[in-house]
């Protein structure tokens, strides 16, 4: 998909994708709850490979090592997004927990807005 739209498109694509499956997770029904958990792992992983994509793309060398940094604070991040969640979850319930990530995905969706423009801006 990345290819075909290009990566700046896709992380765009990929995080309005799960800030829609984040706020379906609120809806009190089955059905939106199974959708949301669904659009959540389809967005999820979108926006990993469009990063991956989208880093490796600038590059012009040392590919191995901004990937194995990519890793680390992927990582990293991973520990410090679901040790946050646990503290919003125990102060303020699962809503508090749906906020944050949708605070979160704010960066991945303004890169791509930002990426976008550039690439709009250098044709």
């Amino acid at each position: 998909m990345g290819q075909r739209y290009g990566s700046n498109t896709t992380l765009i694509g990929g995080s309005v994708t799960l800030i829609i499956s984040l706020l379906l997770l609120l809806l009190p029904f089955i059905a939106a709850i199974v959708t949301g958990l669904l659009g959540l792992c389809a967005g999820f992983f979108t926006i990993h490979t469009s990063a991956i994509g989208l880093l490796n793309s600038k590059l012009a060398g040392g590919e191995g090592r901004a990937n194995a940094l990519y890793v680390l604070f992927y990582y990293a991040g991973a520990w410090i997004g679901i040790t946050t969640c646990g503290f919003a979850y125990k102060f303020g319930s699962w809503e508090a927990v749906v906020y944050l990530c949708l605070a979160i995905l704010l960066v991945p969706l303004i890169i791509g807005i930002v990426e976008s423009r550039q690439k709009t801006d250098n044709k």
